[in-house]
């Protein structure tokens, strides 16, 4: 166990869920229209210029990042990894410390994803994931890069990810007051959305390369 711990605090809480995600997936489909990472936002990915979502498709979109078993899975698991691995011991030890962590990861989950629907729905932002499309490692990465603070449109133009960043900061802002005893709270918010932020990024890249790394374990 003390190995355990030494690895998450050394390579980070972000490289552990997505390696424990590869662990997990005996089978990714191939279809854009089905999910193709584990850990991923379990609705579709899209390449190109697809039909633009109406607000019913935005909505079904929401509840199913919000509430699918697999959406829910994925807070208990990333939960029970910070549990496991020491992070923000502020929250103590135990089944009880366990408890009010993952109440809080939940609550936090639901404001990110209920304000990223909302701003986004309002801003006129495509929620979907979209694939690249490039050839070549530079390009793929520096798309998915560009689009940490940046969102396809409705009519297909990019602009700022206001339902992003918005939701980032409420949930992980929420979160920070939800501990024990918190200390510098809103700084904590603020720090922790940063962190969500890139750690949506590190999906999404996985995401774009997963194809590839099928292949490459199945030589």
């Amino acid at each position: 166990m003390t190995a355990f711990k030494v690895c998450l605090r050394s390579f980070g809480t972000t490289t552990a869920i997505l390696l424990c995600s590869g662990a997990l997936s005996a089978q990714v489909p191939n279809d854009l229209t089905e999910p193709d990472f584990p850990l991923a936002t379990p609705v579709e990915a899209v390449q190109g210029q697809p039909e633009a979502l109406t607000l019913k498709g935005k909505t079904d979109y929401f509840l199913k990042s919000a509430f699918s078993a697999e959406a829910l899975g994925r807070v208990a698991l990333t939960t029970s990894i910070g549990q496991i691995g020491g992070a923000s011991e502020e929250w103590g030890t135990g089944s009880s410390a366990y408890g009010r962590r993952l109440g809080a990861r939940y609550a936090s989950h639901f404001v990110t994803r209920g304000v990223r629907y909302g701003v986004g729905a309002l801003h006129g932002e495509d929620p979907r994931f979209y694939r690249s499309g490039k050839e070549g490692f530079k390009a793929r990465a520096g798309f998915v890069l560009s689009r940490t603070f940046l969102v396809q449109m409705d009519d297909g133009a990019t602009s700022i990810a206001a339902g992003r960043i918005a939701g980032a900061l409420a949930g992980n802002t929420l979160q920070s007051y939800m501990r024990e005893n918190p200390k510098d709270a809103l700084r904590n918010g603020l720090t922790n959305a940063g962190i969500s932020i890139g750690t949506d990024t590190a999906v999404r890249m996985v995401r774009e390369f997963w194809p590839d790394i099928k292949k490459a374990f199945r030589r």
